[in-house]
């Protein structure tokens, strides 16, 4: 049984009457469709890829899975293997291509993973202005937790269910940090995928697509396709990271101070341009856990008309966990403008919005109870720490009580 998650993406984009010659919709050329909406959209910087095209003489284009702005991403059937693949077609002069580059290829010589998205091979296609275009074939895979948590988990009602899935999150943090000593950078619902035991719903899609065409749009030589159903089978059997765009190896002296992660998703140390490492990603994953269990942020760091605000953030995160220490301060390669708007030299706060002492932890946390309660929070605290040294690896989480309750 397959269940279906949600609409076309060309919801609320008017159709043409005539259909094309392959029995397609068409839709209106007037009207942006999917990676085109995107402020920064360039036709140029996209490759055109067409269902029914081949790629290296065998990865056969099926459907289309979805879209970003670094890449489009797509179904394929290998002809030479006889199996489903996703090919992430990539954009051109991306920053984040390289990284996902180098991090499929420290990726490749660890075992097989159950937890981390398999890449099988890479090559570069050339469009039609002579940009590179850089191709993974990745492990197929299912909807993300968002789509999960919204259609098939009931927003995670059942906290067994939920357990088991922040283990398999911090299982695959594990692999990265340890073995591959890689920083993902970038955790969020959308970027973990689910697997399934067998070929079916890639069937199903296939056989969907050929019976009954997603629309698409035609401008001149360039087709744009859409995205059709997603369908989520029964037999899912795990968790998988993806998307490793803004990973950087964690095993080098290199001081990383880049802007990184979902705004309200960030660790102290990015707000504060202290170096980070591995830590980054035990907050990014903790926060990101919190929003999905209890259906709202841990830090909504925005004002009414949406901008992002460092001051609230900080604000909110001393709510939360205290001041943070003067010693994390001082590490800071922007000090000075630290201890000016929020800190003073003591680690006190300044800032011209005064401290709520009644926005605590406990107070956000409102679906557990008891003993439970507890846990859970005690298990958020192993995590929110200040200073990135003083949180639980990912390795220490995997052996916690709370995602191993007897």
């Amino acid at each position: 049984m397959l269940r279906w998650v949600r609409r076309l993406s060309t919801t609320g984009t008017s159709l043409s009457r005539v259909p094309s010659s392959n029995g397609r919709p068409l839709l209106e050329t007037t009207k942006k469709v999917e990676e085109e909406k995107f402020p920064w959209y360039d036709q140029n910087t996209y490759y055109p890829v067409r269902i029914g095209q081949t790629f290296q003489s065998r990865y056969h284009i099926l459907s289309k899975l979805g879209y970003g702005t670094s890449a489009t991403v797509w179904l394929a059937r290998d002809s030479l293997e006889n199996k489903y693949v996703v090919i992430k077609v990539c954009t051109s002069n991306y920053p984040s291509v390289p990284r996902e580059k180098a991090a499929f290829q420290r990726l490749r010589p660890l075992r097989k993973s159950s937890v981390v998205q398999q890449c099988w091979e890479n090559f570069a296609v050339r469009g039609a202005e002579g940009n590179v275009h850089e191709c993974f074939v990745l492990q197929p895979l299912c909807p993300n937790l968002a789509h999960f948590g919204e259609h098939v988990a009931h927003r995670w009602e059942d906290l067994k269910s939920f357990r088991t899935m922040a283990r398999s999150i911090f299982e695959a943090l594990k692999l990265l940090h340890t073995e591959a000593h890689l920083i993902h950078c970038d955790l969020r619902p959308e970027n973990f995928l689910l697997s399934t035991a067998t070929d079916t719903v890639f069937r199903a899609m296939e056989e969907h697509e050929a019976s009954d065409p997603s629309p698409c749009k035609i401008d001149g030589d360039r087709v744009v396709h859409t995205t059709p159903y997603a369908m989520i089978p029964d037999d899912v059997t795990g968790i998988v990271l993806t998307d490793l765009g803004e990973a950087r190896p964690g095993n080098t002296s290199t001081p990383y101070y880049d802007d990184i992660e979902p705004f309200p998703y960030r660790a102290p140390e990015i707000i504060f341009c202290v170096p980070f490492s591995y830590p980054v990603d035990v907050w990014n994953a903790a926060v990101m856990l919190w929003h999905m269990f209890e259906r709202k942020p841990l830090f909504h760091p925005y004002t009414s008309k949406g901008e992002e605000v460092d001051l609230f953030h900080l604000r909110q995160m001393v709510h939360v966990i205290g001041l943070p220490p003067s010693s994390l301060l001082e590490r800071s390669a922007d000090r000075e403008f630290i201890h000016q708007r929020y800190f003073d030299r003591n680690g006190q706060w300044i800032a011209m919005i005064p401290l709520n002492s009644n926005i605590t932890l406990e107070m956000r946390e409102q679906r557990l109870e008891g003993d439970e309660k507890a846990e859970f929070l005690r298990f958020m605290r192993r995590c929110l720490q200040w200073e990135p040294e003083k949180r639980a690896t990912a390795a220490e989480l995997c052996n916690d009580p709370w995602l191993n309750p007897t």
